[in-house]
């Protein structure tokens, strides 16, 4: 009887294997042929990223399942990369904890005043590049003001090592985690050990957190990015510039939202840099297909396999959505904050750059003012009798920031 056993399971375990090789060489989808389903209408992208009669549990391992890359690269343990309910919640709970411990926005304007005056050299023999500056500013104003990190700016003196260390290596680390070669290959993990290292020095307290990147990356990543554009798309523009140094002057809530005699108010300007330059561009999710009925019947190991092996993508492109001609106008591809005071509705189509549905963005109120109130006090500074900005050919994203500079006026 026991032989009879040990033959059955031995034969269950070859035909499972059998059967697991079969698949693999004939139905196993190749990744580079898979189609991948788009969605830019304004509807659909809408009802993909918030889908009815869908679980959080499910949106979560949708998102997992397409941030498998960033998991590969820093080993974030977040709920962007988690199915987990649990881990989602305490992420929400504690971001929430930190953005009503962030101060008010005359102490946030205080502080980008401070870091940036602090971080400026003083007297510059030569150019510097305009996008690392604003990386390291942004990364000191969060680890200070939103992070709590260190209590002040003044403990950020000796890590300015870290810090441009720390704004280096994110950026690389994502640009390999997009390559369809990518791997976690040596060179991968030792970037990855020296960011820890960085970010360790900067974040000492490891019961508050044990895993910095997973607070960093969603923080400054994109911050930073919107700031940039923001200020890149307001530069050039006197008008603008007046807004937002009106702002700084009165960083209060009526002051972020008021038109004044332009028809333009802060907010409208944020929201048009991020209607244009949205920081997230494209959202992907990743879906199981069901099984048919009758491979049901096979062991739940392979059932799971094969789930697996049917998994498609699909992405919401934000990027085209956000420029949509029959949504924004002929003039869509243009930068017009007074839109927003001609149709207000399109407000919350612009708010689209922090996703929707469920999982949106926790941060997107707080983020608008915070970047705004960053972005006009770097125009302060830099555009100022002191310094001017050097424009490059394009206003570039993660990269493409050749030829910004900031350099020394000239005395007249």
């Amino acid at each position: 009887m026991m032989l009879r056993s040990k033959f059955q399971a031995l034969y269950e375990t070859m035909c499972s294997t059998l059967i697991q090789l079969t698949f693999t060489l004939f139905f196993t989808p190749n990744p580079h042929n898979a189609k991948t389903v788009t969605y830019s209408n304004l509807t659909e992208v809408k009802a993909f990223l918030n889908p009815t009669n869908t679980q959080l549990y499910a949106l979560l391992q949708q998102r997992a399942r397409a941030n498998e890359r960033l998991y590969k690269a820093f080993h974030l343990t977040n709920t962007f990369v988690s199915s987990s309910r649990f881990i989602h919640s305490a992420f929400q709970k504690e971001s929430t904890h930190l953005l009503r411990n962030s101060g008010s926005w005359e102490e946030w304007a205080s502080l980008s005043d401070e870091v940036i005056q602090t971080s400026l050299p003083s007297k510059p023999s030569q150019p510097f590049t305009m996008a690392p500056f604003i990386q390291q500013i942004t990364l000191k104003v969060v680890i200070v003001g939103l992070l709590r990190a260190v209590d002040d700016v003044d403990q950020l003196s000796d890590s300015s090592v870290n810090i441009q260390r720390v704004t280096e290596l994110i950026p690389q680390l994502w640009a390999c985690s997009k390559l369809p070669s990518f791997s976690a290959d040596g060179e991968t993990v030792e970037r990855l050990a020296e960011l820890n290292q960085h970010l360790r020095e900067i974040f000492p307290d490891e019961n508050k957190y044990p895993n910095p990147l997973d607070f960093v990356i969603p923080t400054w990543e994109t911050f930073w990015r919107v700031v940039a554009t923001c200020l890149a798309e307001v530069q050039n523009r006197p008008n603008l510039v007046q807004i937002m140094k009106d702002f700084v002057e009165n960083p209060t809530s009526e002051q972020f939202v008021s038109t004044g005699t332009n028809d333009i108010s802060v907010e409208f300007i944020v929201l048009e840099t991020l209607r244009l330059h949205p920081p997230v561009q494209r959202i992907t999710r990743v879906v199981e297909k069901p099984l048919p009925k009758y491979l049901t019947v096979l062991p739940e190991a392979i059932q799971s396999w094969m789930g697996h092996a049917r998994q498609e993508s699909a992405t919401a492109d934000i990027f085209c959505t956000l420029r949509t001609p029959d949504i924004f106008g002929d003039d869509a591809e243009v930068f017009s904050p007074s839109r927003f005071y001609c149709q207000p509705a399109l407000m919350k189509i612009a708010d689209l750059a922090f996703g929707h549905g469920p999982i949106q963005c926790v941060a997107a109120k707080w983020a608008k003012r915070a970047a705004a109130l960053l972005a006009a006090s770097l125009l302060n500074h830099l555009d100022s009798h002191t310094y001017s900005i050097v424009r490059g050919n394009k206003i570039g994203g993660r990269d493409g920031w050749e030829g910004w500079v900031v350099e020394m006026r000239r005395p007249e």
